[in-house]
């Protein structure tokens, strides 16, 4: 009689995570002006979209339709306005970034016996499945011929055009790339697993039937004519500007209300800022010059930055489905130690330092000349108006959304409370304030204070309110005879003054406040008047503006007679 005990051990694990090595990763990245740039680096990221994004198919035959995500700039300005794009001198492909997945699984097993016949077994399996997704880099034999081109003689690989202008385009570039005919690459060796891409265009007639065939070279597949735009738009990078641009150097105005500044006087409150150090970068946008139909040159010289933007999105446990907030830990539930929800997720994205704005520094008439190339001065041909403005050191820090420990909460699934995410975004910017505007004869100064109860920047990434610093709050323009600068310096009378008179009765309870419990909102002009010569008298006749529920400001003057104050309505100007 024997004993034959069996025994049998299996076990399963399965774990998803990513390695500590590939927690933080760095790539270059593109936008759209500077595609060619990411020629050679298969891991840069360009900044594209796709259409109709999926899964190709035997069913679907299609791929996705690569889209460029241009930025769209508007320019505002006396006598001119609109918008306008980057437009490519060429035609590139789109690829992602080069990214690599490494899955690794394994499994054990265990098998044993004893008594009168004692057998045993073990089963060890492990599998590495690696994938890569990049550019098609083998057997593409067009990838070379639809690279983005730099720049060289004539041809501009990329400029900047309005998009509702009408011109006519390139002939021979539309007719080298197939004119309006459908078109397709050509492709060899489909059916064998190894598919060779080919640099020649196949043109198909509207019935699908194939009418000629076409090769394209890197010549052939570029603007070498520069397109016709009646309103011409240039810019220069910062190391461009430096050196040819209208302005050498950035400049900014002492913002000391007890000094009137102007280009003549030669103040050393007039600090001069290099066109690129530190967060500026030399490749960066530093001016845009846009020639209207009329001849007229207005110079947008001075790039203001966003000097840092943080995007955190993190699994949280709570949320007000109400107000779309959360309240959060600072610095552990924004960090790689968040515990909350089934994944315990934490995404962080930094954005180097960008221009979101460009401040318009001359308007020049067609038939100026700047004889000694140091930008408007008193010695130049025609005529020229000078832009002047101030740079605050503080700078203002945002947030998204305002209040202390706060996120704006996304419920996610209503049947799974284990995917709930917050998400806030921070950031710091510069801050500039109009200073002047100076002609040849005249100077107008913008004096603001730091009085405003709104628009208050928050002290830290947690989101607390800053009392103490935020958006300034224009007070009054002055205007001044130049000649009467010269002579008089700051003992010169202004010949008008407008003055601003505000309140906080719009907009109530706006986060950013620091009035909100005094049921108080936005900033909200009220009134302004004019004085002359400093004759108080005239202020007693001012525009005074009204709100009515229908957000419809009413226009009255208040004019005095007599000792009667008498209201006049004047105009009534919508909003919206």
């Amino acid at each position: 009689m024997g004993l034959n005990p069996h025994a049998k051990i299996a076990g399963y694990y399965t774990e998803t995570k990513i390695h500590p090595d590939d927690q933080e990763t760095r790539h270059p990245a593109y936008g759209m002006l500077n595609y060619q740039k990411s020629n050679g680096k298969p891991d840069a990221l360009l900044d594209f979209n796709r259409a109709n994004d999926g899964v190709y198919t035997p069913a679907s035959p299609a791929i996705a339709m690569p889209v460029y995500t241009y930025d769209v700039f508007n320019v505002t300005g006396e006598g001119t306005g609109g918008s306008f794009k980057a437009t490519r001198g060429d035609l590139g492909f789109m690829r992602d970034a080069r990214t690599e997945t490494k899955d690794d699984d394994a499994s054990l097993g265990l098998d044993l016996g004893f008594g009168n016949v004692v057998h045993g077994g073990a089963e060890f399996s492990y599998a590495h499945t690696p994938s890569t997704v990049g550019a098609w880099e083998v057997n593409n034999m067009a990838k070379d011929v639809f690279s983005f081109k730099e720049n060289k003689e004539n041809y501009q690989s990329v400029y900047f055009k309005n998009p509702g202008e009408k011109t006519i385009p390139d002939a021979v570039f539309q007719n080298a790339i197939g004119n309006d005919t459908l078109v397709r690459l050509k492709m060899s060796n489909t059916g064998s697993g190894t598919p060779l891409l080919l640099p020649n265009i196949i043109k198909y007639d509207d019935n699908k039937n194939n009418v000629g065939e076409k090769l394209l070279t890197a010549a052939s597949v570029i603007k070498n004519n520069r397109d016709k735009r009646t309103q011409v738009i240039n810019f220069l990078t910062a190391e461009e500007a430096e050196r040819v641009g209208f302005d050498k150097n950035i400049y900014s105005y002492n913002p000391d209300e007890s000094k009137i500044v102007f280009s003549a006087c030669g103040d050393k409150s007039i600090e001069p800022i290099n066109r690129y150090a530190g967060y500026r970068k030399s490749n960066h946008i530093s001016e845009i010059d846009v020639l209207g139909t009329d001849g007229r040159k207005y110079v947008y010289g001075i790039p203001v930055y966003n000097t840092k933007q943080v995007d955190v999105t993190f699994n949280i446990n709570n949320g007000d489905k109400n107000t779309s907030k959360s309240k959060y830990n600072p610095g552990i539930d924004d960090t790689t130690g968040n515990k909350h929800g089934r994944d315990w997720f934490m995404e962080q994205q930094q954005m180097p330092a960008y221009t979101h704005s460009y401040l318009l520094t001359a308007l020049l008439s067609p038939n100026y000349v700047d004889l000694t190339g140091n930008g408007i001065s008193e010695d130049d041909m025609g005529d020229g108006i000078k832009f002047n403005y101030s740079k605050f050191s503080n700078g203002y820090k945002w947030r998204t959304p305002v209040g202390d420990k706060v996120a704006t909460y996304s419920e996610g699934l209503k049947t799974d409370d284990k995917d709930d995410k917050a998400h806030y975004v921070y950031g710091e910017r510069e801050m500039w304030h109009l200073y002047s505007i100076e002609s040849k004869n005249m100077v107008a100064r913008f004096y603001v204070k730091n009085e405003r109860k709104d628009g208050r920047q928050v002290q830290n990434q947690s989101g607390m309110l800053d009392n103490a610093w935020g958006m300034q709050r224009l007070d009054k323009i002055c205007l001044y005879s130049k000649g009467d600068l010269l002579k008089l310096g700051d003992k010169a009378k202004p010949i008008k003054t407008v003055q601003f008179f505000q309140s906080y009765k719009l907009c109530k309870n706006t986060d950013g406040t620091t009035n909100s419990l005094l049921n108080e909102g936005k900033l909200t002009l009220d009134s302004i008047w004019f004085t002359y010569n400093n004759n108080v008298k005239k202020a007693k006749s001012k525009y005074v503006f009204y709100y009515p529920q229908d957000k419809t400001p009413i226009i009255i003057i208040m004019i005095m007679t007599g000792g009667a104050i008498i209201n006049q309505p004047q105009a009534i100007i919508r909003v919206g």
